[in-house]
């Protein structure tokens, strides 16, 4: 009894599915995106933060590296005063690398939020409009990066070129500053 209300369900559904041709429409998501002046420089605003964050911990590094062999070439000789002080040395640089690392993770924050929300509304906006536009049911888009989603280029409606245009007057329209 379940197997046919789950058949007479599943034809009901599929055939009002192809009773209607569906339109698809299709996009590169990541063309998209590197075509605009607002997420190209939110990724140089990422990379620039962490090439400083490389170059200031590799300091730090360098630096507790030093300290700990002086630690260790002195620790039997010193007098107790300059052992702790070198081991407050060593904490302190512990305690900076830490705080350095919630510094970029914070700053990266900042910039994903300030720049990620308009880009994704226009980009909303900007699917929308061309989807209305040429009549689609559905609009898919991939990334490179995600792996799990194919496209075949020769069915659908690639509306890459369109959602760039509409972007990039979006982002015109709204720029973030």
């Amino acid at each position: 009894m379940k197997k046919g209300i789950i058949t007479l369900i599943a034809l009901v559904f599929f055939g009002a599915f192809s009773a209607n041709a569906q339109k698809f429409g299709h996009l590169d998501y990541q063309s998209v995106m590197d075509t605009l002046a607002t997420y190209q420089k939110a990724m140089k605003k990422s990379e620039d933060l962490q090439k400083e964050f490389e170059s200031d911990m590799k300091y730090l590094e360098g630096e507790y590296q030093r300290k700990y062999m002086e630690l260790m070439q002195g620790g039997d000789t010193l007098p107790k005063i300059l052992l702790e002080q070198k081991q407050r040395e060593l904490q302190q640089l512990e305690q900076l690398s830490g705080e350095k690392q919630q510094k970029i993770q914070n700053d990266l924050q900042v910039i994903n939020s300030r720049y990620s929300g308009p880009i994704q509304e226009w980009f909303d906006k900007a699917v929308d409009i061309v989807g209305k536009r040429r009549g689609l049911d559905y609009i898919f888009y991939y990334t490179e990066e995600a792996g799990n989603f194919w496209i075949n280029p020769t069915k659908g409606t690639d509306v890459t070129n369109e959602i760039i245009i509409e972007m990039l007057r979006l982002e015109g329209e709204n720029p973030v500053e």
